[in-house]
C-alpha cells in the first residue's frame, strides 16, 4: 500500500496541508478511549513522498494547560511516528506537532477526541 492510500485508509485521522508538507495526525487503535493506553501517529509527506529522520514532538494539552511533552518514534512504514500516551479523562485535546526538516521549523494544531472507557479494567468482583 503506498503512504497516501495508507493516510487516507486511517480516516478519522486529522490531514493538514503545512507548506509542503502533508500532515496525518490521529490516535491508534481509534477511537481513542481515557484510561486505556493509546498512541498518537503521525504521518509526514513531502511531495507526496514520505520524510523520515525526523524526531517529531507532541505537546498535548486540554482546555488551554499544557500537560506534556511526547518524543516519538519512526515506526511502521516510513515517513510514519508515533509516541504512546495514556488519556485518564475523556475530551477533546490539541495535539501540536513541532519538527524540524532542511533547516525549516514546522508546526501544526491538530484535534484529538477521546471517549469514556466502555469497561472498567479493574473493577472489583
Amino acid at each position: 500500500m503506498k503512504v497516501k492510500e495508507v493516510i487516507k485508509a486511517m480516516a478519522p485521522h486529522e490531514q493538514k496541508e503545512i507548506g509542503i508538507y502533508t500532515i496525518e495526525v490521529g490516535g491508534n487503535p481509534e477511537p481513542v478511549f481515557a484510561n486505556t493506553a493509546s498512541f498518537v501517529e503521525v504521518g509526514v509527506l513531502s511531495k507526496n513522498k514520505p520524510v523520515e529522520d525526523l524526531e517529531p514532538i507532541l505537546v498535548l494539552s486540554a482546555a488551554d494547560k499544557k500537560l506534556q511533552l511526547f518524543p516519538t518514534k519512526a515506526w511502521g512504514s516510513p515517513g510514519w511516528y508515533r509516541a504512546r500516551v495514556f488519556f485518564t479523562e475523556k475530551g477533546t485535546y490539541e495535539v501540536r506537532l513541532e519538527f524540524t526538516h532542511k533547516e525549516k521549523k514546522i508546526t501544526g494544531t491538530f484535534s484529538l477526541t477521546v471517549s469514556s472507557p466502555t469497561y472498567f479494567p479493574h473493577e472489583p468482583y
